[in-house]
């Protein structure tokens, strides 16, 4: 997913360690992505991996006010809402326009949600049970980065949203993936999407690139922000 936004464990778990160190790791760090459900999550003090598995509990982010969890197939009508709205997805360099092109986006994550390992996490944004919009992050760099995303009906613009599920996605991707650095793009017209990546902490690395529109041609600035973790993870 690209970046769009126009303001845009309990209990029953196994723990399998390449090393002890990992056991200092506690439950409620666990977010399981499989079902079973199943979720790495790195250690720093050795580089190797702890994997929880939870046979109950779905992955659930949880916020002051919305609550985030798996993008999935069912979730079709309401994602079209705005995915099919021009004025939503203006700054997405891709967004499915189709009402069958959104299923099939939609089967691609739910199939990646059932892998041992996924290569991204798309989580659907729930406001009061209204799913709202949705946040991800894509694997880069062999696993020790994340490219992040955001998108949100445009009824729900205005309000902090945006920037509150990217928070929650923000702190899932370094405490839970052990990501190392993420980064964002966004169209250099939208100031919007620019806001939430600098309250994330993020930077500006990079804006000498341009982004190209394929469904109409349209070329404009893109802006590359980041954040990087230093080496002792502080």
């Amino acid at each position: 997913m690209g970046t769009q936004e126009s303001l845009p464990h309990q209990g029953g778990f196994f723990v399998f360690h390449k090393r002890p160190k990992c056991a200092h790791l506690a439950p409620e760090l666990a977010f399981p992505f499989n079902s079973p459900q199943c979720c790495r999550i790195r250690d720093f003090s050795d580089s190797s991996f702890t994997v929880i598995s939870m046979k109950q509990n779905p992955v659930t982010l949880p916020t002051e006010r919305l609550l985030l969890r798996p993008l999935h197939s069912s979730d079709l009508e309401s994602v079209h809402l705005y995915a099919s709205d021009m004025e939503n997805t203006a700054y997405m360099s891709y967004f499915p326009k189709t009402k069958a092109e959104t299923a099939r986006f939609l089967e691609n994550i739910t199939r990646e949600w059932e892998k041992a390992a996924p290569d991204f996490f798309e989580f659907a944004v729930l406001l009061e049970g209204t799913l709202i919009g949705a946040v991800s992050v894509y694997l880069r760099e062999k696993g020790t980065a994340g490219e992040l995303g955001w998108i949100l009906n445009k009824r729900y613009w205005g309000h902090g949203y945006a920037a509150e599920a990217a928070l929650a996605l923000k702190a899932f991707a370094l405490s839970q993936l052990g990501l190392r650095r993420l980064t964002a793009h966004c169209d250099g017209r939208n100031a919007a999407s620019r806001a939430v990546m600098e309250t994330l902490g993020m930077t500006l690395e990079d804006d000498t690139k341009i982004r190209r529109y394929p469904k109409t041609g349209e070329t404009a600035q893109d802006l590359l922000f980041s954040l990087s973790l230093p080496r002792d993870g502080r």
